[in-house]
């Protein structure tokens, strides 16, 4: 590989574990620790380092080592926070021990994704300690919140302009290995209903605030199935009720209804068209039922990103997998990753590819195959060294 020795399970081992024992954990994230240790790994005349302090410990990294080629730049991005470790007492490895057994790591962002920031970072260390140049310029992303929908290490880093020339994204979000090629956008809604109180024998003296509720979502949850939409990796739309809390008394319609919904949104189907039909709607039954009040608040709204699968991307990456012996699989993202804030404000080409499986499924005893980790370093090495992008 151009000079470069092979990668070895060792130093994935050793990268690894150590940024398992740096603990990131939501809410607190403290990802300042995390950038510290990978800083003493990057030799500092190599790299151009840009730091963005998000506050009480908290940070963002862009690292870009220079390459022959200043006018190609491929970012590798990552997330350093991870979700809090759920139930620590039933875990059979403790979530900071990066306990190394059967060929796994286990601890909490094993998987999600410092497995895939250790790839990352041998991919591109390897041009650093085998004193070769590379042949594009390399950045390293490192955002803090990436598991928040606030994404505000990603946004801020938008916002910095250090990702400026960019020309391909690589996000090493834990696809076991399989190409990511889209990711589901979605809206959160806060939503308050207030009614008429009466008893429930003479329910037309009142206004059912439940009900108003659940009226709304159907309404909502209609119009984004209306086109019939479905992606062959990321499914169907959804509306769910994730939060819904009413009424006083047994026998008495309930006046206020307060709850939250979680809409997930597949590629050309619009936020802000989405929004607006919400708003709409409530406007609709409120004209219809002068007793109805109906409030709602945007909490978060992401949108969707899809390459094409024929894209010339994922045809190189589809072509290195197979050159290694393996079936190259395509996948879809049902979560919200940092591509909701940079994809859209970059415009290049992106992937999503990395170690480790879906943390969702995963709760306790969060792992990642350590062989997983380095194929997905060779397979963004041989993508570096291909030259063809």
């Amino acid at each position: 590989m151009d000079n470069i020795k092979n990668l070895r399970e060792e130093d994935a081992l050793k990268i690894l574990s150590q940024l398992i024992r740096i603990r990131t954990m939501l809410p607190r994230g403290d990802e300042m620790d995390m950038i510290k240790y990978i800083l003493s790994l990057l030799p500092k005349d190599k790299f151009e380092i840009n730091i963005i302090e998000n506050g009480a410990n908290r940070a963002s990294m862009v690292a870009t080592l220079p390459g022959r080629n200043r006018k190609n730049k491929i970012a590798f991005v990552g997330h350093m926070d991870t979700f809090p470790a759920f139930n620590e007492d039933s875990w059979q490895h403790p979530p900071f021990a990066a306990d190394y057994t059967g060929g796994c790591v286990y601890g909490r962002g094993a998987s999600n994704m410092k497995g895939g920031i250790t790839a990352m970072l041998m991919a591109v260390m390897a041009f650093t300690e085998n004193h070769v140049e590379p042949p594009c310029d390399l950045t390293m992303c490192l955002t803090a919140d990436g598991d928040n929908a606030a994404l505000t290490g990603a946004r801020s880093i938008v916002k910095s302009g250090y990702l400026a020339g960019t020309t391909q994204l690589i996000f090493g979000e834990s696809t076991g290995n399989k190409i990511g090629i889209a990711q589901r956008g979605g809206i959160w809604l806060s939503i308050r209903v207030n009614g008429k109180a009466c008893y429930a024998c003479t329910p037309k003296a009142g206004t059912d605030a439940l009900a108003n509720f659940i009226e709304l979502h159907s309404r909502i949850n209609s119009y984004i199935h209306h086109g019939e939409y479905s992606h062959p990796y990321l499914g169907e739309p959804l509306c769910v009720i994730t939060q819904l809390k009413g009424g006083i008394a047994m026998n008495v319609v309930p006046p206020l209804a307060e709850g939250t919904l979680d809409i997930r949104l597949l590629p050309l189907q619009d936020n802000n068209e989405v929004i607006q039909y919400a708003f709409d709607s409530a406007s609709d039954m409120m004209d219809k039922n002068k007793s109805l009040n109906i409030e709602i608040e945007v909490e978060s709204s992401n949108p969707t990103v899809a390459m094409p699968q024929d894209a010339h991307i994922i045809k190189k990456f589809e072509n290195i997998i197979s050159s290694m012996g393996d079936f190259p699989e395509k996948t879809g993202l049902y979560y919200y990753t940092d591509a909701c804030a940079i994809v859209p404000s970059l415009g290049v080409p992106f992937i999503f590819m990395g170690p480790g499986e879906n943390i969702y499924n995963i709760l306790t005893d969060e792992f990642v195959e350590i062989k997983s980790v380095l194929k997905s370093a060779q397979v963004y090495l041989s993508y570096i060294l291909d030259g063809a992008w």
